[in-house]
């Protein structure tokens, strides 16, 4: 099967499974699917269900199309465990680091402010868990099935700027979208792919990924996408404006934009040295 096939068809097959698997998850916590407002009305409790069985869909939607299609394992879609900690500690960094400074920018120009502090560790724990799924589920079928595919049959750049499209695409149904929310949203597809096509290897996209939406909602108390659940830290905005991001949250913001592109720039010269060092150590040492 042709490539762009078998993204177009995993696409449909993923979005088909999922949501009758979201029918039986919706049934278990007890939602309401009768009432057209019922996405917002879920709580942390449901919203976890719902995201598991999702993830239960693309965990054997992509098993299916690796083992019969591909003929390679799930494995191999970038599990390998060698150096995988250096790589979830750099996806907490620049998920922190663009977060963190992006606020304290914010803050110092008075486009936020914070106006509380609450701790609930239950629900800290259970956000943590829910964006772990979340992480894990669109990494597995983005970066790890569709990049890599893209990546067997064109050049490893336009590969992450069409899965990035992709990933941009999937959210467009999200509350409060703005244009710089979809820039955003394509910059970071463009983050989350940049050491996926240098390294093959979904330890960095599932870290950042995780921390990012952690970091930014749960943590910070910006809007995730468009979405609220809460916060550890209460932000107020005086004024709603392409600086703060608004009701889309941090990733609406123009310094979101500016921080992403200076952290693309430093990953994919970071992860091609490595790549670039592996060769010339390996060759050496033939």
């Amino acid at each position: 099967m042709p490539v762009w096939a078998r993204i177009a068809t995993i696409i449909i097959a993923f979005t088909m499974l999922a949501g009758i698997f979201h029918v039986f998850g919706a049934l278990i916590a007890g939602i309401d699917l009768m009432n057209l407002q019922f996405i917002n009305l879920l709580t942390l409790d449901q919203l976890i269900v719902l995201q598991v069985s999702g993830l239960f869909a693309c965990l054997i939607i992509t098993y299916l199309y690796r083992k019969y299609i591909d003929c390679q394992s799930l494995f191999s879609l970038g599990f390998a465990l060698q150096g995988y900690y250096k790589d979830l500690l750099i996806g907490f960094i620049i998920a922190l680091s663009v977060l963190g400074t992006g606020t304290l920018i914010l803050i110092g120009t008075g486009n936020v402010h914070i106006s509380g502090i609450q701790f609930d560790f239950r629900f800290i724990l259970k956000s943590f868990f829910l964006y772990l799924i979340v992480s894990l589920t669109e990494e597995l079928l983005i970066r790890g099935y569709i990049l890599n595919n893209l990546m067997s049959s064109i050049n490893k750049y336009w590969a992450l700027i069409i899965s990035s499209l992709i990933f941009c695409s999937m959210h467009f149904l999200n509350s409060n979208l703005s244009f710089f929310g979809i820039l955003n949203l394509f910059l970071a597809g463009i983050m989350l792919g940049s050491s996926y096509i240098f390294i093959k290897n979904l330890w960095f996209p599932i870290s950042l990924h995780l921390f990012w939406n952690f970091i930014q909602g749960p943590v910070l108390g910006y809007n995730v996408s468009g979405h609220r659940l809460g916060s550890f830290i209460e932000l107020g905005m005086e004024q709603k404006n392409i600086m703060n991001g608004g009701n889309f949250g941090f990733e609406g913001s123009v310094i979101c934009s500016l921080l992403s592109v200076l952290s693309i720039i430093f990953l994919i010269g970071y992860y091609r040295k490595k790549t670039t060092d592996i060769y010339c150590y390996e060759k050496t040492s033939q």
